[in-house]
């Protein structure tokens, strides 16, 4: 068996890093959006912004690092800023948007997939942290959906008609919740604070 020359090792590994680069740039940029739209959900503008991601490169991750903060999730409160914090302070919040990954509401009843895999990882890492999970995914030509546990959707069922457009119940997860991301932040966000 002959080795693989230098040129095409060297193509093979170009052609991966710009593919990683994509990907990460698509999910950054969803990041980057879902904090404006929280930061306009609290303050009714999009800037400037009081969240911001918190893992990553970039200059304000690069700052956090420096500084020592721990941030926890894809969504933190700005360096300083305090009016975000009450959220992240109690709910970790997960970002999900990969072009090309397939998955399917089905596939949470059948145990199985990508969403089930996110969630599960989800559940751990903000159980460890000890705040409620809060997933926010989306893929092509679809909406942006939230996915929350039992413990969210009993504080948000007391603001009333807020019922989720799907929940799913599996002996792994437990109940799962989802609801499209724009009646989320249709939520007044002082009685969440409130309940929170």
């Amino acid at each position: 068996m002959t080795r693989p020359s230098r040129d095409m090792v060297a193509i093979k590994k170009e052609k991966h890093s710009k593919i990683g680069k994509r990907s990460s740039s698509k999910g950054g940029g969803f990041e980057i959006e879902i904090c404006r739209q929280l930061t306009k959900w609290i303050t009714g503008s999009r800037k400037p912004e009081i969240f911001w991601r918190s893992k990553g490169l970039g200059p304000k991750a690069t700052r956090d690092r420096i500084t020592g903060v721990k941030r926890f999730g894809d969504v933190a409160p700005q360096l300083g800023c305090r009016e975000g914090e009450w959220l992240t302070d109690k709910v970790f919040i997960e970002t999900k948007f990969h072009k090309d990954t397939v998955w399917s509401f089905d596939d949470l009843m059948r145990d199985q997939g990508k969403l089930l895999l996110w969630w599960l990882k989800l559940i751990r890492q903000a159980g460890s942290a000890g705040k409620l999970p809060l997933m926010v995914f989306k893929k092509n030509r679809y909406p942006i959906c939230a996915m929350y546990d039992g413990r969210l959707a009993g504080l948000l069922g007391q603001f009333g008609d807020i019922s989720p457009n799907m929940e799913y119940w599996n002996v792994r997860i437990g109940w799962a919740k989802v609801i499209l991301w724009n009646e989320f932040l249709e939520i007044d966000h002082l009685n969440l604070k409130e309940v929170l």
